[in-house]
């Protein structure tokens, strides 16, 4: 039997006895187990299901097999002798049963209780039993279902398959019959929740090289958060940073919380995340799992059922926590959650301490650059501000275009010392109100090589010196010192040259008066291809055109 969703694969069915029929249906679900039975079962099926059956009629309790599972069962049966058949089992299976005999009864029950397992009758007194398992996934998408029923059709097998259900049992059943079913059930769950970690982790090795390559801090913790929240299913989370002093966390950003908890601040002396810095160990908060008596007293949200929080960990020094919640009736996380965290949170640790180090090194040379300009540009009062705003239309262009983070900070180091050279222009060249001669345009035209000149000896971390000499070069080959051609001018530089021009030509002179935005864009337009890169010309024009730009000092019309 077999349609455009899924196949039905046939296995170990007794056509002549019809003592047990066991089909395995494949579609988008996964597979689910069906099991016809309407003969006692007996031991002739084999040893493996033989094994299992002895242990139900063991006096003795036994453990469910996945201890992932909250210990908690869910029983929707209204026939009385069924229901107690089954809690029977459920029971010896160190599950605690909640019995409910209707949907309504269940779904009050499904207010107070999360469940691990729910067992429910595809006919119930008010309603249908995959009604309420849609119902009850949507809430719980690794609840570990079982449908059973005495009159099952095909439409009800394919869509308990959609609904991702374990097994779907056909009365009427024995005790071990059950047992085996439940015992099934667990392993295909706890196998759907191996393929699952399995995935995930291949994502955070995927994930891995973007935030290693991230070197802008709130950004990375953003991109961290928002990995951690996705994979482990979370309903709110945040990341908290530990001061340089070790004494205080920081909330830097959340996700699912108000905003305004960002900045908030918690010595490491209280809560949970205080708790998590001073042990460097994680602390999980789960049904069925007990907290450690110092946790005790810090559990004061009832709207959370299940919590981690994770320490993130550079070389031996805890540098903050990551804190995942899940609300009520949400994902519980459970103990293989944390094998996961422990694979980003290692790369986050590391990762954050250099976009740390990185912002340092930037601050500081942003400073000690940005008074140089300051200075060279108190020389003449119409080119005050020209090297602030080229650097920030190159980093926006750069941005637009979707460069690094570390070559979006290159152009906008670059931008900043384009002109740094032009301390070695003679002042009666430099402040000329008129034209300047052949000569003195010569003079001028240096000004990229006595700026590659005194950024050649700064260690800078980034490649600045290429896109200052070369943001004079015109895109057509005319341009100096070096008149390169069309793509052999550094990215860069081309990039640089796009905002030098827009700059320079809606920026107020001595000899004339700044261009309207729509003149000066209509101008980029006009030179693309022959001064400027076309590509990055469009793209400026289109990023200005936008609004993703914020101009200041320009005129928009005339």
């Amino acid at each position: 039997m077999q349609d455009m969703m899924c196949g039905i694969n046939v296995a170990g069915v007794d056509k002549l006895s019809r003592t047990i029929g066991i089909c395995n249906w494949k579609g988008k679900g996964g597979w689910m187990q069906v099991i016809t039975i309407d003969k006692p079962f007996n031991k002739s099926i084999g040893g493996h299901h033989a094994e299992r059956i002895n242990d139900a009629n063991s006096n003795e309790p036994v453990e469910h097999r996945d201890k992932a599972i909250p210990p908690f069962a869910i029983l929707v049966e209204d026939d009385e002798d069924v229901a107690e058949l089954c809690k029977r089992v459920l029971q010896r299976l160190r599950f605690r049963v909640w019995h409910a005999k209707s949907i309504a009864d269940a779904k009050k029950i499904l207010e107070e209780q999360r469940f691990g397992l729910a067992v429910i009758d595809l006919v119930l007194p008010d309603g249908n039993g995959l009604d309420l398992l849609e119902a009850m996934r949507a809430e719980n998408p690794t609840l570990t279902t079982v449908i059973i029923t005495g009159h099952p059709t095909r439409d009800h097998i394919l869509r308990a398959l959609q609904l991702s259900c374990e097994a779907f049992l056909i009365k009427t059943f024995t005790a071990n019959e059950f047992y085996v079913t439940i015992q099934e059930a667990i392993e295909k769950a706890s196998l759907k929740r191996e393929v699952s970690r399995l995935q995930s982790l291949l994502s955070l090795y995927r994930v891995s090289e973007a935030i290693t390559a991230t070197l802008d801090l709130h950004r990375l913790l953003e991109l961290i958060l928002e990995v951690a929240v996705t994979e482990l299913h979370a309903s709110s989370g945040s990341i908290m940073l530990l001061n340089r002093a070790g004494t205080e966390l920081t909330i830097a950003v959340v996700h699912g919380l108000p905003k305004e908890l960002i900045g908030k601040t918690q010595p490491i002396s209280k809560g949970i995340a205080g708790l998590v810095v001073r042990t460097q160990q994680p602390i999980m908060i789960a049904p069925g799992i007990t907290p450690q008596p110092q946790v005790l007293p810090m559990l004061q949200r009832s709207e959370i059922v299940s919590s981690i929080s994770f320490p993130l960990i550079s070389e031996g020094r805890t540098v903050g926590v990551l804190n995942l919640n899940s609300a009520a009736h949400g994902v519980v996380f459970r103990p293989s959650d944390l094998e996961l965290l422990s694979v980003l949170c290692a790369q986050a640790g590391t990762a954050i301490v250099n976009a740390q180090l990185h912002e340092q090194v930037r601050t500081s040379y942003l400073g000690a650059i940005r008074s140089l300009v300051q200075a060279i540009e108190a020389r003449d009062p119409y080119t005050k501000g020209h090297s602030e705003k080229v650097a920030e239309y190159a980093q926006q262009l750069g941005q637009y275009i979707h460069l690094s983070d570390g070559a979006v900070e290159a152009l906008q180091m670059a931008g900043l010392l384009h002109d740094v050279g032009k301390i070695g222009v003679p002042d009666s060249i430099l402040l000329k109100p008129s034209r300047l001669t052949d000569e003195e345009y010569e003079q001028i035209k240096k000004h990229p090589v006595y700026s590659s000149r005194i950024i050649e000896p700064v260690p800078f971390p980034w490649d600045i010196m290429t896109p200052v000499y070369h943001h004079h070069e015109r895109y057509d080959g005319d341009g100096y010192p070096a008149g390169l051609r069309g793509d052999d001018i550094p990215l860069a530089a081309r990039v640089v040259a796009v905002a030098d021009t827009f700059d320079a030509v809606t920026s107020n002179r001595a000899y004339r008066k700044g261009m309207p935005v729509s003149d000066a864009l209509a101008l980029i337009e006009d030179i693309a291809g022959s001064q400027l890169d076309s590509e990055l010309a469009r793209a400026f024009v289109d990023m200005i055109k936008g609004g993703k730009v914020k101009l200041s000092g320009v005129s928009e019309s005339d």
